[in-house]
């Protein structure tokens, strides 16, 4: 008994320890949920930065080193001013690039993690009004060449008629009072 006790005694402080790390009594004060949580964010923002630079015209580029802080803000760098800044003071169409950035590297991370087939389809819905047109042009590119290297469908969901021509199949929702709504489609190539 006095052996097993003593046994107990020389473990428990390496099991405090690990007991502190995962709880977040550690010096950054992040329990391990938070962590690994943080780790995957760092992961998304890394792909994410791809496509912001990209559609931003590389104006803007999400920061990473900061994830693993406690009080964890989503900011940019605008390497038009130098500085930081929180992606809420952001433009509509700047907010909405910065959206479809994260949610193509978010898309991109979880793939190449699972180590599994490319999503068959991926549908945005609106935003695309509050761009730009050199910025839409950027966007739209970007999007068409992703469908063909990636062998996915994008669907876009869209009332900007001038979007109708770029893309190779429309499928047009048609609004009628007396009959209800009807679907046509339209092939652009």
């Amino acid at each position: 008994m006095k052996k097993e006790q003593k046994v107990l005694e020389e473990e428990y402080p390496v099991l405090e320890k690990i007991s502190f790390l995962i709880s977040g009594k550690n010096r950054l004060g992040m329990s391990f949920h938070s962590f690994v949580l943080s780790t995957f964010v760092n992961l998304i923002l890394k792909r994410a930065n791809f496509y912001l630079k990209e559609f931003s015209f590389g104006r803007y580029e999400f920061v990473e080193e900061e994830v693993l802080q406690k009080d964890f803000v989503l900011e940019v760098f605008d390497y038009y001013t130098g500085t930081k800044r929180e992606v809420k003071t952001l433009s509509g169409g700047e907010s909405f690039i910065a959206s479809l950035s994260l949610s193509l590297g978010t898309s991109d991370t979880i793939l190449k993690l699972a180590r599994t087939r490319p999503l068959e389809c991926l549908f945005i819905d609106e935003g695309f009004g509050s761009l730009d047109e050199n910025t839409l042009e950027k966007v739209i590119s970007l999007l068409l060449n992703l469908a063909t290297q990636s062998g996915r469908i994008i669907g876009i969901i869209s009332h900007l008629k001038d979007l109708k021509e770029r893309f190779p199949v429309v499928l047009e929702v048609r609004k009628n009072k007396t009959q209800g709504s009807s679907l046509k489609l339209i092939k652009n190539y």
